[in-house]
C-alpha cells in the first residue's frame, strides 16, 4: 500500500509540474521512468518525491524533463536544471549535458552520476566538473558528517553548519582544484575530501551533493539550514558566470567584474548594485582619486580592488600584469 501511494504521489507531482511550469527551472529524471512497464525503484521515487515536495512547499515552479531530452535542451530557456537523484546517462546525453553547462545553463546534481562508454560505467563528475573522485570503502557502516563552511567570496551565504548523511548514501568523495571547483567543506573531518562542491565551467555554474535530498538524517535545525542553502543556490546557479580572464600560461581562470569609470560623469547606483549582486570580485578603475574614495566610502565592503589609471583601461594590459 505504501509503495502504491508513493507511485501515485510521484505521478501527481509530475503532472502538476507539467500543468503549472513557468520554464525557469527544470528537474531531470532518468528516462527509464518514461516506460509504462518500468518497475519503480522505490529509493529513486522517494528521492524525487522529497525534492519536488521541497520545491512546491517553497512555491518554486519547475518543469519536468527526462534524461533522453538533454540533447534538445539548448533550444529551451531554463536558468538551471536539477538532477534530484542518481542517474546513468548515455554517452550522447553526457556530452549534451556538458554543452548545456558550458553554454551558461546552471546545473545542480544529487547522488551519483555515470555515463556508459564502450559498455563501461564512467563517473561523470570528473569530466563534467573537473574534480578528482575517490571511492569510499565504508567497512564500519558509519554515517557521514558533511561540513558546510563559506570561506570564498563566490557565495554570499555565510551560515556554517553540518549535516548527517546516511551511511549507504555516499559512494565517492571528491577533491576539488580550487581554480574553478570549490569544496563546501570536509566530510568526516577529512580536510581535503568532500561530498559537496560548487564551481564554474565556461559561462555556467554548477553545484553537486553526493547524496540525495532523502538521505539526510540530521535534526530539524540542520535540515532547515541545508534547505536555506539550497534555496540560495537555486538562485545563484542560474546566473551567468560573469567575465573570465585567463592567464593561458598557467591554465588558470580568474574571474571578476572590471568597472571602468574613467569617462563616467555619473554612476547609477542601481546599475552598480547589479554587478555586486553577481557574486564576483569587483575591480573599479578611474582616473579620479576622489571618485575612487567615494566608491569605497559607500561600497567598501563590496569592492575588491581599485585602480587609478590615466587613460581608458586596457584589459589586455591588465591581464599581463
Amino acid at each position: 500500500m505504501v509503495r502504491i501511494k508513493s507511485k501515485i504521489l510521484f505521478l501527481v507531482l509530475v503532472l502538476y509540474s507539467v500543468l503549472f511550469s513557468q520554464n525557469r527551472m527544470a528537474i531531470v529524471l532518468p528516462s527509464d521512468l518514461k516506460t509504462q512497464n518500468n518497475s519503480f525503484n522505490q529509493e529513486l521515487v522517494n528521492d524525487i518525491t522529497s525534492f519536488e515536495l521541497f520545491l512546491l512547499q517553497n512555491k518554486i515552479h519547475y518543469s519536468v524533463l527526462y534524461s533522453d531530452e538533454l540533447k534538445d535542451l539548448l533550444l529551451q530557456k531554463f536558468d538551471a536544471i536539477i538532477f534530484p537523484t542518481s542517474v546513468i546517462l548515455s554517452e550522447d546525453e553526457f556530452y549534451s549535458l556538458m554543452s548545456i553547462l558550458e553554454n551558461g545553463m546552471g546545473v545542480i546534481s544529487f547522488g551519483n552520476m555515470y555515463y556508459i562508454e564502450d559498455d563501461e560505467q564512467i563517473d561523470i563528475l570528473e569530466k563534467l566538473y573537473g574534480v578528482e573522485s575517490q571511492q569510499i570503502i565504508n567497512s564500519t557502516n558509519q554515517n557521514f558528517v558533511q561540513h558546510f563552511t563559506f570561506e570564498t567570496n563566490y557565495l554570499k551565504h555565510k551560515k556554517d553548519f553540518e549535516i548527517l548523511i546516511n551511511a549507504s548514501a555516499l559512494k565517492n568523495l571528491y577533491k576539488v582544484n580550487n581554480q574553478y571547483s570549490f569544496s563546501f567543506g570536509c566530510c568526516n573531518n577529512q580536510y581535503d575530501l568532500t561530498s559537496s562542491f560548487y564551481g564554474f565551467k565556461s559561462s555556467g555554474r554548477f553545484v553537486h551533493f553526493g547524496f540525495s535530498f532523502n538521505q539526510i538524517i540530521s535534526d530539524k535545525n540542520s535540515i532547515e539550514n541545508f534547505q536555506n542553502l539550497l534555496l540560495y543556490l537555486l538562485s545563484w546557479v542560474g546566473k551567468d558566470s560573469g567575465i573570465w580572464l585567463t592567464k593561458s600560461e598557467q591554465h588558470k581562470k580568474y574571474f571578476f567584474w572590471l568597472l571602468d569609470f574613467t569617462k563616467a560623469l555619473t554612476v547609477n547606483k542601481k546599475d552598480l548594485m547589479q554587478f555586486f549582486n553577481l557574486n564576483f570580485p569587483v575591480v573599479v578603475a578611474s582616473d579620479n582619486p576622489e571618485k575612487l574614495i567615494s566608491f569605497f566610502n559607500e561600497y567598501g565592503n563590496q569592492l575588491s580592488f581599485a585602480l587609478k589609471v590615466s587613460c581608458s583601461t586596457n584589459i589586455d594590459t591588465l591581464i599581463k600584469k
